[in-house]
């Protein structure tokens, strides 16, 4: 079992299905269409720091690497340390599970099946049944996080 960050799995699931993101393949975010992909709605709710790359026309994340303070500049994709710290995973199975929710969304699958995917995982890696409670604010999962 994970120690895993239930109430923000549970609440990056909420904001997939909230309508308040248009969903989009192939990138983090699309200027064009204003469109996230599943893990680009994540990025935004945690507020990390991004650019436009003008020369290759898309958006670049920066995430930390390590916890020593290191940072991956200008990524298409989250660094797996960062997608591991934020929601309590192991890099191993973050890893893994971030190419899989990439591919789901490139190839075309909802938000909402993709956040039926994230609660399902959320349940099973925290052993938890019950309703979420979620904070307040957004703020409480903004990056660098604060347990």
């Amino acid at each position: 079992m994970q120690n895993v960050h239930y109430n923000l799995m549970n609440r990056w699931a909420a904001a997939l299905r909230s309508g308040d993101y248009v969903q989009t393949e192939g990138a983090l975010y699309d200027t064009e269409t204003d469109g996230y992909c599943c893990l680009g709605v994540l990025s935004d709710m945690c507020q990390m720091p991004w650019r436009v790359n003008e020369d290759a026309g898309v958006v670049m994340y920066s995430y930390p690497t390590s916890p020593d303070g290191d940072w991956m500049e200008d990524s298409e994709l989250p660094s797996k340390y960062w997608f591991a710290d934020m929601l309590g995973l192991s890099e191993e199975i973050a890893d893994v599970w971030m190419g899989d929710l990439a591919a789901r969304n490139d190839k075309g699958q909802s938000f909402d099946r993709i956040a039926l995917e994230i609660e399902r995982k959320a349940g099973e890696w925290s052993g938890r049944t019950s309703k979420p409670t979620y904070p307040r604010t957004v703020a409480a999962y903004t990056y660098p996080r604060t347990v």
